[in-house]
């Protein structure tokens, strides 16, 4: 998202893709975090993210919740 303000900004109108971004192969960071000890999860459907977040604040413990979004194509 800031890459895409300081393209607009500065007038750099590019489709190129961000640098240093591109994570791949793709990192699952709720397997990550549960190798860490961390509680975690991964939310794919919106309508599944306020029952995540629900649950993570009534933990009173670390959490993690991956939430996956559309890329720019």
């Amino acid at each position: 998202h800031n890459i895409e303000i300081y393209r607009q900004r500065f007038a750099t109108g590019s489709n190129a893709p961000y640098p240093h971004m591109d994570l791949s192969p793709n990192l699952d960071f709720a397997v990550i975090a549960r190798g860490m000890g961390v509680t975690s999860q991964r939310v794919e459907d919106p309508e599944q993210l306020a029952a995540a977040l629900k649950a993570a604040f009534n933990a009173q413990a670390p959490r993690l919740i991956e939430v996956v979004i559309a890329g720019k194509p």
